[in-house]
């Protein structure tokens, strides 16, 4: 092999090795510009998202005419009591959406989002008017001053109603009449064959519509 013939193999190796370097710069070009639009898509989504999000709460409190706060409360009560939920346990509860909107109905009932309402000869406190008896089912040595902050009112609230719906197999239904009239009396009146059906189901389902209307004519 004459010197011609080296120096035109070397020059080919170079010319080779420079094209290899210059195909692994632009696919490494192009793999950082696909991950930083991908970066930016997916930014642009979550900032999406976050808008609905504050929209939905918005749109929330101005349905129930509850403060904001309470939204925020019971739609994080309702993300975590989802996250937790297992096989046919929810079954006719598919969304946190509907878990949200079922337990704000709830509240308007109770209370009309009064914080510190309270009812039923002194026993039923706060947002939901829970019993303190039920409550310290599920936290011991809760005082009774403590059902009034929204926070530890609607916490506790949803382990009975979160129990109540395991323990009827997603039955919202059967979950709200037994929030109202005491499960033990609700399973009584089943083994009897009778129907514990009492209104309140129905109260708490036309809620979003009596609050809806009442406080569209509240602005007017």
């Amino acid at each position: 092999m004459n010197k011609n013939q080296i120096l035109s193999g070397v020059m080919i190796l170079f010319l080779a090795t420079l094209l290899i370097v210059s195909i692994g710069l632009a696919v490494n070009k192009r793999a950082e510009h696909e991950a930083a639009l991908a970066d930016a898509t997916a930014i642009a989504q979550a900032a999406v998202y976050e808008q609905s999000e504050l929209k939905r709460k918005h749109d929330l409190a101005i349905e129930f005419g509850f403060n904001p706060i309470i939204i925020e409360i019971v739609d994080d009560q309702s993300r975590k009591a989802m996250a937790l939920t297992k096989g046919d346990e929810f079954r006719l509860i598919q969304t946190q959406d509907y878990l949200t909107h079922i337990f704000l109905s709830l509240i308007y009932v109770e209370s009309k989002g009064v914080v510190d309402a309270r009812g039923d000869k002194g026993k039923a406190y706060g947002l939901t008017q829970i019993w303190l008896s039920t409550a310290r089912d599920y936290v011991d040595n809760l005082e009774p001053h403590q059902l009034y902050d929204p926070q530890v009112n609607v916490e506790v609230s949803f382990l009975h109603f979160r129990h109540l719906l395991t323990e009827y197999r997603g039955n919202f239904t059967l979950a709200l009449l037994a929030w109202n009239r005491g499960q033990g009396r609700v399973d009584k009146m089943i083994s009897w064959g009778k129907s514990p059906t009492n209104g309140y189901g129905a109260k708490v389902f036309s809620a979003s519509v009596t609050a809806t209307r009442y406080n569209m004519a509240a602005r007017r």
